[in-house]
């Protein structure tokens, strides 16, 4: 048997289990029928998200401008160019200060090239790092609590996953995700909506949020809006509430379709 994109299987699963027909054209791409209308996915993208929108997700600057301009929590950040190394090193030190996340503005996914915690020692590399895979370096200010992914589909918040980090590089560790979306205050969940709301056409996203403590409002700051997040882990929490989610999307698609 061919191997499939894990994620693209489970959407394609149900889509199957509802009685749509579904063709593979490759290993995470298949078209499916659904009330008589072609639908196309490639992982977990299809109709339901642009691809401007997919394209402004991608672009780490643009979304965090995208988001200010909303009136959401970000991190305090500047882009800057190969050539812009020691304005860099001057906005880290006497803007922001240190330690920094230092990563690169168009992400090349699953946290490639992003290095946190980064001390004046370390900048230098950081800084070459990021800007090997993206024409322009973020460098952004450290904020500390739990972080989690909220899961939105359409205007609605339907999942949260508290990742558990590394101590030592300070990335998740994927198999330790624990679902808590019950526990979530219901301001959190209205910010990541509002959050997707500020990104039209962006229809299935996952925002990496940090706060001091879920269940009580306060503070927070989003660092990411994802337009392919993995919906394996919600579906898969080793820990805490599951959550199905190729179940959500198909229901979103099918509520799209009418």
């Amino acid at each position: 048997m061919t191997a499939r994109d894990p994620k693209a299987k489970l959407i394609a699963d149900e889509m199957e289990r509802r009685g749509y027909p579904v063709d593979w054209l490759s290993w995470g791409s298949f078209t499916t029928d659904v009330k008589g209308r072609k639908v196309m996915f490639r992982g977990v993208t299809s109709e339901l998200t642009t691809q401007v929108a997919a394209s402004i997700a991608f672009r780490k600057g643009e979304t965090n401008r995208l988001l200010a301009a909303a009136g959401l929590s970000i991190p305090e950040f500047k882009t800057f160019t190969a050539t812009m190394g020691e304005q860099a090193m001057k906005y880290a030190a006497e803007t922001i200060g240190w330690p920094v996340v230092v990563k690169p503005d168009l992400s090349p996914g699953a946290g490639a090239g992003v290095m946190v915690n980064v001390g004046e020692g370390e900048f230098t590399e950081a800084f070459r790092v990021a800007l090997s895979m993206s024409h322009r370096a973020l460098v952004q200010a450290m904020v500390s609590g739990q972080e989690a992914r909220f899961l939105v589909i359409g205007d609605k918040c339907v999942s949260v996953l508290r990742k558990t980090i590394d101590p030592v590089t300070g990335k998740p560790i994927d198999e330790s995700h624990e679902g808590i979306t019950s526990q979530v205050h219901p301001f959190y969940k209205r910010e990541a909506e509002r959050a997707v709301a500020a990104f039209p056409g962006l229809g299935v996203a996952g925002l990496d949020i940090i706060a001091p403590d879920f269940t009580t409002k306060g503070d927070y700051w989003i660092l990411e809006a994802n337009s392919t997040p993995d919906i394996i882990a919600h579906h898969d929490a080793k820990d805490g509430e599951r959550f199905d989610m190729a179940g959500a999307i198909a229901d979103a698609l099918e509520k799209e379709i009418r």
